[in-house]
């Protein structure tokens, strides 16, 4: 018995899309943003008390002496492994804004090993 599929043509089960939206401050991309279905913004720059949808604030979370706490590495797992596991009216995820994300992963990777950068 082969392991190989049966050579001929199939419908795909879905086409995932993603977009980036890329413009100047206060141009309008978290409000176009807003107009994708059922959309759940990952926010970083303070920003989401402007806008329409449900967000989450990420962050790097620190002790007193300046130690890690939490890390937005943490609080990026625990939200993807929600939307994955638990029945949710989500359909969209925006990371606003993905510059800082960057930066706060960076930021927290430096903070657990003890180093400045």
């Amino acid at each position: 018995m082969s392991i190989l599929p049966k050579n001929e043509p199939h419908k795909p089960a879905g086409t995932p899309r993603n977009f980036f939206i890329w413009g100047a401050t206060m141009s309008g991309k978290s409000y176009l943003a807003e107009h994708f279905p059922n959309v759940l913004v990952l926010n970083t720059d303070g920003n989401s008390a402007m806008g329409t949808r449900p967000s989450i604030q990420l962050r790097n979370v620190r002790n007193p002496d300046g130690s890690l706490k939490s890390s937005v590495i943490d609080q990026l797992q625990e939200v993807i492994l929600e939307l994955g596991t638990t029945q949710n009216t989500y359909e969209t995820v925006t990371l606003d804004v993905i510059d800082d994300v960057c930066q706060l992963i960076e930021q927290a990777i430096c903070l657990k090993a003890g180093v400045e950068s």
